[in-house]
């Protein structure tokens, strides 16, 4: 009889006798047409991160006696041993399981008599990097015969790459601003934020200045062309957050501080944030000069009062009269003032 099992030579007896007399026999033996036992297939399973990608390995048949099959795990987008973990291996069915012993990316399992397949079990590990789907492959063979591979394929568990924080500093007119965009990781390629200047009480533009970032921590900067208040900043992999320097513009009005909003966003994430506050580096509204006039009796002194820069809101000045050899109220009479040079 023909049979699918690889089991080598077999034998049986075949004795006769007429009547009494003894009997004489002979041996038939059986040489197994079975091919050599062999993977015929293995399948290719997909997996999150965190989970357990199951390879079926399936032979051409099975063996009268145990044998060993060698397992190798190579490398593809898919780094073995850090985008995988544990490798475990069953030939019952995944009822029970043996941890493999990997090195150099192979491990022998011993597959028992009676025996036509295996699984092995490849753990998928959990990062937080952005990478999207990556795969490696898993080939067995029995003996020396030829190796059979099929691939896994690791699938991303981790978020969309986005914008977890944006930082809110302050900084006189004259300095920058720097702001620390947190991404909530990093991703194995690169990316594109668009950061976008909202004006608040401060103007983008006219009490802000040059825009730059930075991706490497501030060793090396690039200049933003800004297109009404946006522009984009190209983040490498295996980057997990960048800089962006606001310059505050200096001027002679005194103002207080001033504010305005800086948001970003990777894609089509929500967009995060935050506030920058320009202080006023101008000194308060003082008078810098009164001019001393001179007008004959019947005419009027017109005193000129400068001040040491403008103000964005209204200020009270008080102006004394002192009275010398002239008194005032005997040698003076009306007094009138003007803010817009002498107009009113």
């Amino acid at each position: 009889m023909v049979d699918t099992i690889t089991e080598g030579s077999e034998s049986f007896t075949l004795s006769a006798q007429v009547g009494s007399t003894t009997a004489v026999a002979g041996t038939g033996t059986i040489t197994d047409a079975t091919a050599a036992l062999a993977v015929s297939t293995v399948s290719s399973p997909t997996a999150a991160e965190g989970n357990n990608l199951v390879f079926d390995v399936a032979l051409n048949g099975s063996s009268t006696s145990a044998s060993t099959a060698t397992v190798t795990l190579t490398s593809g987008t898919a780094t073995i041993g850090t985008d995988t973990g544990t490798v475990r291996y069953s030939t019952d069915g995944g009822t029970t399981w043996t941890t493999a012993t990997v090195t150099n990316g192979s491990f022998t399992a011993t597959i028992p008599a009676n025996t036509s397949g295996f699984k092995v079990e490849v753990a998928a590990s959990t990062d937080t990097i952005t990478e999207g789907s990556e795969s490696f492959t898993l080939s067995a063979q029995v003996g020396s015969t030829t190796a059979v591979a099929g691939t896994g394929t690791i699938t991303d568990a981790t978020a969309a790459l986005a914008v977890s924080t944006v930082s809110s500093p302050t900084a006189a007119e004259g300095n920058n601003l720097v702001f620390d965009v947190a991404l909530n990781g990093s991703s194995t390629s690169a990316s594109t934020a668009t950061v976008t200047l909202t004006s608040g009480t401060a103007t983008i533009g006219t009490d802000t200045g040059t825009v730059r970032y930075s991706t490497d921590g501030g060793t090396t900067w690039t200049t933003a062309t800004v297109t009404n208040g946006s522009f984009t900043a190209t983040i490498p992999a295996n980057t997990s957050g960048f800089k962006v320097e606001v310059a505050a513009s200096t001027d002679t009005i005194t103002e207080g501080s001033e504010s305005f909003t800086l948001s970003a966003q990777v894609g089509s994430t929500t967009a995060v944030a935050g506030t920058g506050t320009i202080t006023d580096a101008t000194a308060a509204l003082a008078v810098s000069t009164v001019s001393s006039p001179t007008a004959a009796e019947g005419n009027n002194l017109v005193f000129d009062v400068a001040l040491n820069g403008s103000s964005t809101s209204a200020s009270t000045a008080t102006v004394t009269l002192t009275s010398g050899t002239a008194t005032i109220g005997t040698d003076t009479g009306t007094v009138r003032y003007s803010t817009d040079g002498g107009t009113t």
